[in-house]
């Protein structure tokens, strides 16, 4: 029989979290899916894990990648390939579904026929399985202008999606992505004309939890990320009739952007104040920022870049002139 649903995980070094994952999948109570695992070359016991699961379970479909690591983007794009079913839900190797988690989002598309796809509740748990009461689905009066804004509404696992939607609008991810792939992915799928798709942000509709584990992110990555957002964004909004609400919203991804550096250690920013004076330079171009703020972050590059903040007098005059802080970074003439 052809599975209904196809559930992708890409896989990479999630050992201790996976039985879990690979658990929440086998206990469903819908029993018509199949799900695709694509290791990214795991370096752990992941995929060792994965193969005994896979063993006298036809449902689950493992693949190997045999070549350097790509990420999480390559490794959906070729479960979307292979998928069957009339509808994928993506997820993460260390995240769960709840029991019911397939069973009521078939039902709820099956009757809602129309929709392209459909947004459920999620949780946060600790890496402890700790609920933290934190629910990553929320109401926003526009769902493109909160992700343009970066106040991400879902996570990836939270939607089931038509395949044919996938395959005839989006192709894939986008595999030039090193970070914000997800956000990337649902904008691109927000500004598909003629879209249709809902929320269900209510308690109800919780299904599955979402394993938070900070990580220091590497700037970048992070950079190179936002950079390729904006761009995307930009080209895609340019002939839409609420192309100036969009920039208006993509200057919370400026800040979101801008805090990443600003609380990032010196010697990684200086690294990377090229980079980020040349996406300073496209929001600008694209007056997303005025130029009072433009002026502002160069002066804060140039501040980091030249090791301005071990002079103390400089920061005595920066403080003078009421430039206090700059998003997470604060200046201040203590131990200079």
């Amino acid at each position: 029989m052809q599975p209904l649903v196809s559930i992708i995980i890409p896989l990479y070094n999630t050992e201790q979290y996976l039985s879990s994952t690979l658990d929440s999948v086998l206990s469903q109570t819908y029993s018509n899916w199949e799900l695709i695992i694509v290791d990214d070359h795991s370096t752990d016991n992941s995929y060792a894990i994965a193969e005994q699961y896979a063993i006298g379970e036809e449902r689950i479909k493992l693949i190997r990648r045999n070549s350097q690591l790509k990420g999480g983007s390559v490794c959906r794009n070729i479960g979307i390939k292979k998928a069957e079913g009339k509808y994928i839900i993506f997820l993460d190797s260390d995240d769960l579904l709840y029991n019911k988690c397939l069973e009521n989002r078939v039902a709820y598309m099956e009757e809602e026929l129309s929709l392209d796809f459909c947004v459920f509740q999620m949780e946060i748990i600790s890496p402890d399985n700790t609920k933290q009461n934190i629910y990553l689905t929320h109401k926003e009066d526009n769902y493109l202008y909160a992700f343009l804004s970066y106040r991400l509404a879902w996570q990836t696992s939270c939607p089931i999606w038509k395949s044919e939607f996938i395959r005839e609008n989006m192709i894939g991810f986008d595999e030039r992505f090193p970070r914000l792939q997800d956000p990337e992915f649902h904008t691109r799928a927000l500004l598909v004309e003629n879209i249709r798709y809902q929320v269900l942000d209510d308690f109800s509709y919780l299904d599955s939890a979402y394993r938070f584990e900070f990580k220091k992110s590497n700037i970048s990555n992070t950079i190179t990320g936002f950079e390729l957002y904006a761009n995307m964004v930009c080209d895609k909004i340019k002939d839409r009739r609420d192309y100036n609400n969009c920039i208006k919203a993509l200057y919370g991804t400026y800040e979101a952007m801008v805090y990443h550096y600003s609380v990032s250690e010196e010697s990684d920013l200086r690294k990377e104040v090229s980079k980020m004076n040349r996406v300073n330079s496209f929001f600008y171009s694209k007056k997303i920022i005025n130029k009072k703020l433009y002026f502002k972050t160069n002066i804060f590059l140039h501040y980091i870049q030249y090791n301005l903040y071990k002079l103390s007098f400089i920061n005595k005059l920066l403080l003078k002139i009421g430039f206090d802080h700059f998003y997470g970074y604060r200046f201040d003439t203590e131990n200079k």
